[in-house]
């Protein structure tokens, strides 16, 4: 297995220590990014818009015009 973005080839010693290390590492990564997504969606609904609900235009009763 060769990963060009992570540097990692099967072919080198050691490169199992260094893929579990990376994945851990975008493990927590993608962890913190939920989080921040989350919040920023919440905070999105809480200032009375959709984040997505509502596809093709249609609006909440709320909303229209």
């Amino acid at each position: 297995m060769v990963s060009v973005a992570e540097r990692i080839d099967s072919a080198v010693g050691g490169w199992e220590v260094l893929a579990t290390i990376l994945s851990l590492v975008s493990e927590r990564f993608l962890k913190e990014l939920a989080t921040s997504v989350f919040r920023g969606q919440q905070g999105t609904v809480e200032d009375g818009f959709s984040v997505g609900d509502y596809c093709f235009d249609y609006r909440d009763r709320k909303h229209r015009s």
